[in-house]
């Protein structure tokens, strides 16, 4: 009989279902108590023979007989601290425990699944968790992951999705009747900031509890006030009405109609709306004693509302169309042999990019350009990394040098290209862009010199950084 071979999204879900056996309440003397609460753990080491890390933080008042929340941070680049360190006061200040592994990042699936699995295993083994409130969170490519493993798993009572919602393999997407609640945080400039929206709308379609927030801002992981939003709103989300602490319930409502408020103000009636609609679902004994259903009223009623609301549809719909433009463009010039930058279209496309949206009047429209400058880096340079890796070099020279013609005043992207053109051993090229990196400003010798693809051509009379 031929043996069965499990694929590691059947391991992360046997890991899930054993270490959530392990954590019941009568085996709290496996849980390990020298521990120091109120700091950020840089580097704690799983107790298997993987080598894997994660960075830790135990809220101050952490007691190793008291199960206790725990979020499972996950950061595109794997910087564990970092991950932790932007939810150590939010999540610190309602009493969680915040963990961020230190070596899943941006790639295959598989791989990440597998070391979740055993940061998971660690974790719930360790440290005495509340197995009824864990959550995950993550950032762009994290957001992806923390709410795939949400939707695998079936264990997770939350995700706290920033600068971007879900994966895009349809396997993995939430379907009607999945267990945990939805935040999603976004910046208006942020590249991802229509596919939050549309999460909104595909959430609410199959009925999955979702609050979404946006800042002004750019892809990043967001302000800690937002994330303090998100965190509030999941406490509130997961506890019984008659069980939630009344000063957390009013402080989130303050927060949230403070900013409804100040957008009003500013005139930006379209985002106030959303907020004020926002309150009146979250806080209705609140919103039936204050100014809410007023200001909802005068907006609707606004000729500026309307104006804004046009602006918007226009937008998301412009959007649609240049990202799908740009995206297959991008994809038939990669299909293309030999393979080749067409440098005058997208020249031209930057040039009226920036004329017509990037100096609009319009700030829906201003926000837009930044969102497709924006994806027009991430598309060639995510693709790049995935072709490093698979060894694709000629692929991956084609990105770089897109990226050259896209952002022509970025070094980082003409040492990009030299590295590539070394790997092919074309080193007359390679001279080439690297005299040119250096004829454009760029200093760095030192960087330029111990960069491991350029060492067996140091000695070249004509390398240009002596």
């Amino acid at each position: 009989m031929e043996k069965e071979h499990l694929n590691p999204v059947r391991i992360f879900a046997i890991c899930l279902m054993w270490i959530f056996f392990l954590s019941t309440p009568t085996l709290f003397a496996q849980v390990e108590s020298a521990w120091p609460t109120g700091k950020v753990i840089d580097t704690v080491h799983l107790k298997d023979s993987s080598g894997d890390s994660y960075s830790l933080y135990l809220p101050e008042n952490y007691q190793p007989s008291v199960p206790t929340p725990v979020l499972f941070v996950f950061d595109p680049a794997a910087r564990g601290s970092l991950g932790v360190d932007t939810f150590r006061e939010a999540a610190g200040s309602r009493g969680w425990i915040v963990v961020c592994s230190n070596v899943s990042r941006n790639g295959p699936y598989e791989k990440n699944f597998e070391q979740a699995g055993s940061l998971f295993s660690d974790v719930l083994t360790r440290f005495s968790i509340d197995p009824e409130m864990i959550f995950v969170a993550g950032f762009s490519g994290g957001a992806r992951l923390a709410t795939t493993l949400a939707v695998l798993s079936g264990q997770i009572r939350g995700v706290i999705a920033c600068g971007a919602a879900f994966s895009p393999n349809a396997g993995q997407m939430p379907l009607p009747g999945v267990s945990f609640a939805f935040t999603g945080i976004v910046g208006t400039k942020d590249m991802n900031y229509q596919e939050i929206w549309k999460a909104g709308d595909w959430l609410d379609r199959i009925q999955v509890p979702h609050r979404l927030f946006f800042y002004d801002g750019v892809h990043s992981w967001p302000p800690r006030a937002h994330l303090q939003r998100a965190i509030d709103w999941m406490i509130m989300e997961a506890q019984d009405v008659g069980n939630l602490d009344t000063s957390l319930v009013l402080n989130a409502y303050e927060t949230d109609k403070n900013i409804a408020d100040t957008l009003y103000a500013s005139g930006r009636f379209y985002e106030s709306r959303w907020e004020y609609r926002q309150l009146k679902q979250q806080y209705p004994s609140l919103t039936d004693a204050d100014d809410t259903s007023e200001r909802l009223s005068q907006i609707e009623k606004s000729k500026d509302f309307k104006k804004e609301e046009k602006a918007f549809e226009e937008v998301r719909e412009t959007e649609d169309r240049l990202r799908k433009q740009y995206s297959e463009r991008f994809r038939s010039e990669l299909d293309k042999n030999p393979l080749s930058v067409n440098i005058k279209w997208w020249s031209q496309q930057m040039q009226v990019l920036e004329k017509k949206y990037g100096e609009s009047e319009i700030v829906a429209e201003n926000n837009m350009y930044a969102r497709i400058v924006n994806q027009l880096f991430a598309m060639p340079i995510e693709a790049s990394e995935g072709f490093r890796r698979n060894e694709e070099v000629e692929r991956s020279l084609y990105c770089n040098e897109l990226l050259t013609v896209l952002f022509p005043d970025n070094g980082r992207f003409k040492i990009r290209m030299a590295e590539d053109l070394a790997r092919l051993n074309r080193p007359d090229k390679m001279i080439d862009i690297l005299e040119d990196l250096r004829a454009s400003g760029y200093s760095n010798t030192s960087y330029i010199r111990n960069n491991r693809f350029f060492k067996p051509y140091l000695d070249r009379p004509d390398f240009p950084f002596k």
